[in-house]
């Protein structure tokens, strides 16, 4: 049998309990402040002011008119055909110009320069010099005449060379394709000496001639008297040694002398 009061004391207890948790003092949650925004960084500022700045200065660089070529500055004498080359540069950005590569071109197609300069002269202006080779002598080889250098390239044929450059002709009539190397640059150093030097025996050079090889080389002179000459040796004294000689001999000497030999002189 169910006791009435005990219920009642359990109901009793129970409805205080939950009184008492009703009546506990809630918790209270404080919602997080919304993060304050922060300014950019002047750093960055200036990043983007820059990256911008140089935007607008490649646009201006790359496509204003004001860099387009306008003008050609050329000092010495083209051909007809490299004047055509250099102005298809014309209206193009000068910046996309590559100096170099003109440079290259132009002495392949024109043997006659030594070098060719380009600079590009902002903002419009494309300047060209064509530096020319100076002959120093005349190479003659199978029945043509060749100009040759300094630095003994041979560069242009000619017909009208002048009587003060050197001239030699080739005994063997090797073929000459132009430009080309023909010879070292000491044997022409050795022609021009010679060539000076032959006046301590009262003669002039008119020709050499090269047979063989040019370690060996003959000079003509207006005597109609033959020098034959080693050009790996000093020339000073192959020149002493035919003037003490032709000085001793010079009435027996018809033909040549032959002062290859280092301390003698053979003659005819």
């Amino acid at each position: 049998m169910v006791n009435p009061t005990h219920n009642l004391v359990k109901e009793g207890m129970f409805s205080k309990k939950k009184q008492k948790g009703i009546l506990r003092q809630p918790k209270i949650y404080t919602a997080p402040r919304d993060l304050e925004k922060k300014p950019m960084p002047k750093f960055l500022k200036l990043g983007i002011f820059v990256f911008i700045i140089v935007l607008v200065l490649l646009y201006i660089i790359l496509f204003s008119p004001l860099f387009k070529i306008k003008n050609f500055d050329l000092m010495g004498n083209p051909s007809d055909e490299s004047i055509a080359y250099i102005e298809q540069y014309k209206s193009k950005n000068i910046f996309s110009v590559s100096a170099k590569d003109i440079e290259e071109y132009l002495l392949e197609k024109n043997s006659q320069f030594s070098s060719v300069e380009v600079t590009l002269g902002i903002p419009s202006t494309l300047r060209i010099k064509f530096n020319e080779r100076q002959p120093v002598l005349v190479w003659q080889s199978n029945g043509k005449n060749y100009l040759v250098d300094e630095s003994a390239i041979a560069f242009k044929e000619t017909d009208n060379a002048s009587p003060d450059l050197i001239l030699v002709t080739d005994n063997k009539n090797v073929p000459v394709s132009l430009p080309s190397r023909i010879v070292n640059s000491n044997f022409i150093d050795f022609l021009k000496n010679a060539k000076m030097k032959i006046g301590k025996l009262n003669l002039a050079i008119t020709k050499f001639e090269v047979n063989e090889t040019t370690f060996q080389v003959d000079a003509a002179t207006d005597k109609n008297i033959k020098i034959f000459f080693d050009t790996t040796k000093s020339i000073t004294d192959q020149i002493d040694a035919a003037q003490k000689v032709y000085e001793e001999k010079k009435n027996e000497i018809t033909q040549y002398m032959d002062v290859r030999v280092e301390g003698k002189v053979y003659y005819q």
